[in-house]
């Protein structure tokens, strides 16, 4: 007996389970629902940031993706010792003459024949395919040409801008072509 006392005397009483008052289990309804409604307007404020974080991502991407083309052509050129030319393309086997780069590019070995222009006696190196989404790629050029020292031929900067179709803050990339041949990208204000 003694004994049973012992044991009785050291629990922690637990929830009363006396009538009307109920033992807790879990949630109730309301306290579900007022967690779901907290949920649903965290993710409210969330999604719209999603899409701009998504979009600032793709732009960058593919400004990267630019910038290893232009130093792709700049290297080859050097590695070959011959001029090397990008240019817009919108079937990857031939040059575009155009201003509009969101079609693609190719990178070709341009060492005879028309300058900037893919040639029979030419070799393609690389080709790029048309950009996805709704971004424009443009530039007042339709073709670089970087010489056998790896220095783009014109002696002024050749400016590119990237920039997508619900562009807000500063998602655009302007990028510049420096005539020692090498590139930069910069965040850009949309308006």
């Amino acid at each position: 007996m003694n004994r049973q006392s012992n044991e009785s005397s050291s629990r922690i009483p637990g929830p009363s389970r006396e009538p009307g008052h109920p033992r807790s289990r879990g949630f109730t309804r309301m306290k579900l629902k007022v967690t779901l409604f907290v949920a649903l307007i965290f993710l409210t404020l969330a999604i719209p940031s999603l899409g701009w974080f998504a979009n600032n991502n793709r732009v960058a991407g593919l400004a990267n993706d630019f910038t290893k083309a232009v130093t792709v052509a700049r290297r080859e050129s050097l590695k070959r010792g011959i001029p090397v030319s990008i240019c817009s393309s919108t079937d990857q086997a031939t040059c575009a003459d155009s201003t509009d780069w969101s079609g693609g590019w190719i990178i070709f070995t341009d060492n005879s024949g028309t300058a900037g222009t893919l040639d029979d006696t030419d070799a393609l190196i690389y080709t790029q395919d048309a950009l996805e989404g709704n971004i424009s790629f443009s530039t007042s050029v339709t073709s670089i040409q970087y010489n056998a020292t790896g220095s783009l031929v014109t002696a002024s900067d050749i400016p590119f801008s990237l920039t997508p179709q619900n562009c807000t803050n500063n998602q655009k990339r302007d990028i510049t072509i420096r005539p020692q041949g090498y590139s930069t990208v910069q965040k850009a204000s949309c308006s």
